[in-house]
């Protein structure tokens, strides 16, 4: 049960990253979850999660915020933008004293083996996290058949689920450290024992977050970002490869003056010279200082407190307001402002902070306020 603090009912609130490429059903989880129509649940492979996001919802005596990020397959952002993306809301957050309580990583059981992207996936999954984190992690296979409808496929995902969880290059080393394994079935119930596992677990410290903020490492130092540059640099060697063959098949063309595949292949140099230069620029990505974009998000971060003002709140409200502890701020702005300024906040805020989390984190707010003891 919460706890009461004079008049006040308190709660705890714990924050739970939900990781996996694209498609393994991060936003359906989520959805079963806190029932919201803001999350937005795709049915293909396009990514519907370009950016991370938070989700709420109440959980006995929890306040549960779970962080919805997106994978490195991503349809619309580059590997390098994503671990950027990811990276720079970890160390954020860190600064901001603000730490997960654990993490649920996603995998498909209805792939028929672990693909490229599967194993890009985990691999920078593992490099992010660190082992120290694995007892608070929760690797859960997703998209089951029914086994009454459809038993020959099942028995099959059954046979990949032992060699997934039992190699130690997939999830049994992960599980050997202290990993959950488990299967969620898309229910309501499958969900929350997932929840349920995680919300007792002591705070945790990501690798990635210690290599940032207190080692000051670049994005390329660390050693996700070290990963990624290899895979860069394979990719850009297939590449150069791919344009010396097309350009090989054009000469040829031209000399037996067959024009129509000469036009061709010089299109398809073309489109290699396109992924070339972008791999290029996701390599320089990596080099960047991260330090810059810290500052940047925590003056966001401080012209929202200094917005809270405005509302009578004190000072000691901000403390709250770092990364995803904007959520009890926000309680804060949606109890003290007038009711009929509430929709004109939400749109002040999200405009002033430029991030789409604030706009879930503040809906999110306005069905626990009653939750959060004002600092008046």
């Amino acid at each position: 049960m919460p706890s009461k603090d004079g008049d006040h009912v308190t709660f705890r609130h714990i924050f739970i990253a939900v990781m996996g490429m694209t498609g393994v059903g991060k936003s359906t989880l989520i959805k079963n979850l806190t029932r919201s129509d803001d999350v937005i649940v795709g049915h293909g492979v396009e990514s519907c999660t370009s950016v991370v996001s938070a989700h709420t919802f109440q959980h006995g005596q929890y306040i549960v915020n779970l962080i919805d990020t997106p994978g490195f397959n991503d349809t619309n952002r580059s590997d390098t933008e994503i671990l950027k993306e990811v990276a720079v809301w970890l160390a954020t957050t860190y600064r901001a004293r603000s730490r997960l309580t654990g993490i649920i990583y996603l995998h498909r059981i209805s792939d028929n083996r672990m693909g490229g992207s599967a194993i890009l996936n985990l691999n920078m999954f593992k490099l992010l996290c660190g082992d120290d984190c694995l007892p608070n992690v929760v690797l859960a296979t997703t998209m089951w058949s029914d086994p009454h409808h459809a038993q020959q496929e099942f028995v099959a995902q059954e046979l990949r689920e032992t060699e997934l969880t039992t190699k130690a290059k997939f999830w049994g080393g992960l599980s050997n450290k202290g990993a959950t394994i488990t299967r969620y079935d898309n229910t309501l119930d499958s969900a929350l024992r997932i929840v349920a596992h995680l919300e007792h677990q002591p705070e945790i410290v990501l690798d990635i977050q210690r290599q940032i903020v207190e080692e000051h490492l670049t994005l390329v130092q660390t050693p996700a970002g070290r990963f990624l540059n290899e895979e860069i640099l394979l990719k850009e060697e297939e590449l150069k490869h791919e344009l010396e063959t097309a350009r090989e098949q054009m000469n040829d063309a031209l000399r037996e003056k067959d024009e129509n595949f000469a036009a061709e292949t010089k299109k398809e140099m073309v489109d290699i010279k396109t992924k070339l230069a972008q791999a290029e620029i996701d390599r320089g990505g990596l080099h960047t200082d991260l330090e810059e974009k810290l500052e940047e998000r925590e003056e966001q971060i401080q012209r929202l407190a200094n917005m809270a003002e405005g509302f009578g709140l004190r000072a000691a409200a901000t403390r709250s307001a770092g990364g995803l502890g904007v959520l009890g701020l926000a309680a804060f702005m949606m109890a003290g402002g007038p009711a009929e300024l509430a929709g004109v906040t939400t749109a002040a805020l999200a405009k002033e902070l430029g991030e789409r989390v604030l706009l879930f984190t503040l809906e999110a707010a306005r069905g626990i306020v009653s939750s959060v003891e004002p600092l008046l």
